[in-house]
Order: C-alpha cells, then sequence, then structure tokens
C-alpha cells in the first residue's frame, strides 16, 4: 500500500465515523508505513482485535534499524495499544527480511492469544524469540518455512505448555519428522485441536526413519484431542495415512472431526477409521481421487455418531449415496457431488433431514 504524506490526518479524520474496528488487514512494502499505521490506530474509539499482514520486502534505508525507526516514531500509548490485540497472521514473504525486524515488529504484541506465523526464512534465533516471548500462547500456527522444532517443542521441556490449537504447516524434512517423533502429549494437556502436513517438500521418499517417528507421535496417548486435521500432497502421504490410522484409532479417543487434505489412502482405511472412531462427528477429505465411492458399497464400515460427511472427489452414484446413509444413521449434512446431477432432487425428496451440499 502507498501512504500518501497527510495520511495520519486522512485517517485521524476517517477513524471518527468508525464505531467499533475489530480485524485490520494490511499490505505493505516497507516498515515505515507500518509505523504510520501504528501511530494511527491510537485514534480508534477501541483496540484492534486482530491484525493481518503481509510485509513483502521489510526494506530499510542504508543505516537505518528497526528499533531506531520504532524508539523514534512510537510512544508508550502507541505499545500499550498494540499490547491488546489477540490475534495476530504475519506474512514474511521475502527470505531477504531480517529476523531483527520480525522479532522487532511482534516485540509490541506481549497479549496474544492467537499467533499465525508464516515466515519463508525462520532462524533458529528466531524460534527461541518465540519460545521465550509466546509462551502464553493458546493457539499457534507457523508455516512457510523450515523452522527448527527441536528449538520450538523440546520434550520434557516445554515452552507452549498452555496450546489448544496447534497448526504445523512447515516445510518438512527428515530432522522435521524426528522432531516430531520426539514430541510428548503429556508436555501439552490442553492441547485440543492439531493439524500437521505431513508432505515432503523436496518429494524424497518415504523412509523408514519417518514412519518410526511418526509411530511415536501418534502412538503416545493424546486423550484431549478432538479435532485432527492431516494434509499431504504426494503418494507417499497416502501410504503414511495407512500407517498411523490404527494409531488414531487407539491413542485420540475423544476425536470428533478428522481432516484429510490432499491425502488419498486405501478405502478399507477410510472404512477403519469410520468404524473405530466412536465420537467421530466430522469426517472430511478434501482433494486426490480416491475409489472409497465406489468402493462403499462393498466396504463394511458404521458409525452411529457421525453428523457430517464430505468428500470432494470423485462423483458420488446413488448406489454409493444409499449405502453411505445405511451405514451412518446420524448423518445430517452430506457434501459430494452427484452422478448424474439430476439426483440431488430425489435427493431432497428421500431424505429430507439430509442436507445436500454438492
Amino acid at each position: 500500500m502507498y501512504v500518501e504524506p497527510n495520511w495520519p490526518e486522512k485517517a485521524q479524520t476517517f477513524s471518527g465515523t468508525i464505531s467499533h474496528l475489530i480485524h485490520a488487514l494490511l499490505s505493505i512494502d516497507n516498515l515505515v508505513d507500518w509505523l504510520v499505521i501504528a501511530r494511527y490506530l491510537e485514534h480508534l474509539p477501541r483496540p484492534l482485535r486482530c491484525l493481518t499482514m503481509w510485509l513483502e520486502t521489510g526494506r530499510l534505508q542504508p543505516g537505518q534499524t528497526y528499533e531506531a525507526l520504532v524508539r523514534n516514531r512510537l510512544t508508550v500509548a502507541h505499545f500499550a495499544r498494540l499490547a491488546k490485540i489477540r490475534y495476530l497472521r504475519f506474512y514474511a514473504e521475502s527470505p531477504s527480511i531480517d529476523t531483527d525486524v520480525i522479532i522487532g515488529f511482534m516485540a509490541p504484541f506481549t497479549g496474544l492469544r492467537h499467533l499465525l506465523l508464516y515466515v519463508r526464512a525462520p532462524d533458529d534465533r528466531l524460534c527461541h524469540a518465540l519460545v521465550s516471548r509466546y509462551g502464553h500462547l493458546a493457539h499457534l500456527t507457523i508455516g512457510r518455512g523450515p523452522w527448527n522444532l527441536g528449538i520450538l517443542f523440546p520434550p520434557r521441556s516445554p515452552g507452549f505448555q498452555r496450546l489448544e490449537a496447534l497448526k504445523l504447516d512447515c516445510d518438512w524434512n527428515s530432522s522435521h519428522y524426528q522432531h516430531i517423533g520426539n514430541l510428548l502429549a503429556t508436555d501439552y494437556p490442553y492441547l485440543r485441536s492439531l493439524s500437521l502436513t505431513l508432505d515432503i517438500s523436496d518429494g524424497t521418499p518415504y523412509t523408514p526413519d519417518w514412519e518410526m517417528a511418526l509411530k511415536r507421535f501418534f502412538g503416545q496417548p493424546w486423550p484431549h484431542i478432538i479435532s485432527l486435521n492431516l494434509s499431504g500432497g504426494h503418494e507417499h502421504s497416502d501410504g503414511m495415512v495407512t500407517d498411523i490410522a490404527p494409531l488414531i484409532i487407539r491413542n485420540f479417543t475423544r476425536l470428533e472431526k478428522l481432516t484429510l487434505y490432499l491425502i488419498s489412502p486405501l478405502p478399507t482405511t477410510h472404512a477403519l477409521l469410520l468404524s473405530n472412531c466412536p465420537k467421530l462427528k466430522c469426517y472430511t477429505v478434501v482433494g486426490h481421487g480416491c475409489s472409497f465411492m465406489s468402493q462403499v458399497s462393498t466396504l463394511d464400515f458404521y458409525n452411529p455418531t457421525l453428523s457430517y460427511l464430505a468428500f470432494s472427489w470423485p462423483k458420488c452414484n446413488w448406489a454409493a449415496v444409499t449405502a453411505i446413509i445405511s451405514r451412518l444413521p446420524n448423518l445430517q449434512e452430506l457434501r459430494v457431488s452427484l452422478d448424474p446431477s439430476d439426483l440431488i432432487q430425489q435427493f431432497n425428496d428421500e431424505y429430507p433431514h439430509i442436507l445436500l451440499n454438492c
């Protein structure tokens, strides 16, 4: 965004017309513009609750430091306003953005409960800073770059003990899997929602070492997690889920919501999960062709608690629909593509108690 020289005056006038701005979404090219905006936030009638910011380059003039800019432009009152923000989404898209800039930008946000960080080139110093400054977080999402999970989640000395939701959407390599395998469920007693990307960014084949690391992670009890989201992208991700499905059944005993994104395990794996997760209410499969629908009539599965089922691909014929509904007596919403599409009216006539989304 371009900030005009008289932008603060215009913004202050505009702020008088806003009774309650909750969320600001910004895309900026340099940090001087951010500091102008940060000063403006003081004029809002109420503090922001959520800030989303894309930083394109983070460039500074030669000889400038972000710390000096902040010292010259922000007051104690500005810092107090920023400390009241509870939810920060920060995207540092360029690998040239310096760690000092990222740490300095985040420093005023001391009251965060939710943090989403997509950083192209995170280093160990940034990981240490997150652990030391934001151990009170309830929700944490980290993504994009190759984060050092060994620093962020060391076994038996966790920095984020209060986490209720964790999403790891990182670029993966063999060391990431080893760190995931070392992570202990007992270190995170409040964790209710977990989202993992199982994809290997360079397409490296799935190895026995990675298999063992995943089995260590999923092979321990996670009795408090109610939502599990697994994402893939390569064929080895499909095999991973087939391998760990029995561990999910055994150790995620309160699981209510399971989502598979760009993962297509064997049809029998779907049937196994659907039949053996007794509290499961929502089961979603997004992307990737799957033969589950074409084989559903021959699969032996039954779930009396499931209320929502979604398969984004492939199309579903009438025989598959009737087989699904007969095995899921509590089904209240079905998200599939019917083939042919004129079956929609027939569905609505025969199953008026089930919401169909195509």
